[in-house]
């Protein structure tokens, strides 16, 4: 998110109004018994293929992750997987 705020910033460009979370946080509430959480490891755990630092890949994958995340809580919705993991929604913003 620091990217897109400092591209935004950048080209004095309007920050919209969006909430987001932090998947890395996530999987490390829901697989503490892994080592490392990037998105390498997390996608070998998972048996995810993607081409790894291609934005679109990237997202996909966790997307992908974070779904199981919320799978693996049984959690019927975002909010709810959110509210199961402690995790907290953030918002872009100006820094």
């Amino acid at each position: 998110m620091n990217v897109l705020r400092s591209t935004l910033n950048y080209y004095d460009l309007a920050i919209p109004w969006i909430e987001y979370f932090c998947s890395v946080s996530l999987s490390r509430k829901v697989w503490k018994e892994l080592p490392s959480h990037s998105l390498g490891n997390l996608c070998d755990f998972h048996n995810i293929r993607f081409n790894h630092h291609r934005a679109g890949d990237d997202a996909r994958a966790c997307a992908i992750i974070t779904l199981k995340a919320f799978e693996n809580l049984n959690a019927d919705s975002v909010n709810n997987g959110l509210i199961m993991s402690k995790i907290q929604l953030k918002k872009l913003q100006n820094k």
